[in-house]
C-alpha cells in the first residue's frame, strides 16, 4: 500500500511541481519511502562533445553527505556510474562490504549493506541515475527493485517535464526583454519628423 501510495504522489508530482530542486529533494525523499531505504542521492549526466567529456552532477540527497558520494563514486577500478551507463540496467550490489565493485568503501568507514544503482531513461539516452542504500546485505529483493525501475520512469517524464518549462518560462523572458528593449528605443527616437526651414 505504501509503494503504491508513494508511485501515486509522485503521479502527482510529475504534474505540479516544476521548480527542479524541489523536484529532486522530493524524489530522493519519496525514494527512501517507496523502498525503506537507509539513504537515497540523484545525479544527473551531461554529455559532452565527446563521450569522454561527460559530467556528473550530484542533484539530490537524503540522509547522505557530498563526502559519502564522492568516495562512492570514486573507484575507477569498477566505476558503478560506468557500469549502469554502459548496460543502460539496474545495478543490484547486494553485499557491498565484499562485492570487488564496492568494496574499497569499508576502508574509508562507509558502511552500507547493499546498494542499488537504477538509470534515468529518455529517448534510450540515460539522463541521470537514482541510487538507493539499505543498511543491511540483500535489502532489496525483486518488489523493490521493480518498483524503483517504474518510479525511475516518473522521475524521468517529471524531470523532462521541469527542463521543458525551466525553457519555456527563459525563452519568455527573453521575449520581454526585448519588447522592453524595443520600447526603450522607440522613446529614444524623435515621435514625429522636426519641422525646420533649415532642412
Amino acid at each position: 500500500r505504501s509503494e503504491l501510495s508513494s508511485l501515486h504522489n509522485l503521479s502527482r508530482l510529475v504534474t505540479q511541481v516544476f521548480d527542479f530542486k524541489d523536484l529532486v529533494n522530493t524524489v530522493t525523499h519519496m525514494t527512501r519511502e517507496v523502498c525503506g531505504a537507509q539513504s537515497a542521492w540523484l545525479e544527473m549526466i551531461r554529455e559532452g562533445k565527446e563521450k569522454e567529456n561527460r559530467t556528473y552532477d550530484v542533484v539530490g540527497m537524503n540522509n547522505i553527505s557530498e563526502d559519502q558520494i564522492a568516495i562512492i563514486s570514486a573507484n575507477e577500478e569498477f566505476s558503478l556510474r560506468k557500469l549502469v551507463i554502459e548496460s543502460k540496467k539496474v545495478l543490484l550490489v547486494d553485499e557491498v562490504s565484499t562485492d570487488r565493485r564496492t568494496r574499497h568503501l569499508k576502508q574509508h568507514g562507509i558502511r552500507f549493506g547493499s546498494l542499488l544503482s537504477v538509470p534515468l531513461v529518455s529517448h534510450e539516452q540515460i539522463i541521470g541515475i537514482l541510487h538507493a542504500t539499505k543498511d543491511i546485505e540483500y535489502g532489496f529483493d525483486q518488489d523493490d527493485i521493480e518498483v524503483l525501475t517504474t518510479f525511475a520512469d516518473h522521475v524521468t517524464i517529471a524531470i523532462e517535464n521541469s527542463r521543458l518549462i525551466a525553457q519555456s518560462l527563459e525563452r519568455e523572458r527573453y521575449r520581454q526583454e526585448m519588447m522592453v528593449a524595443r520600447d526603450m528605443q522607440k522613446r529614444l527616437l524623435p515621435q514625429k519628423f522636426p519641422s525646420n526651414r533649415s532642412f
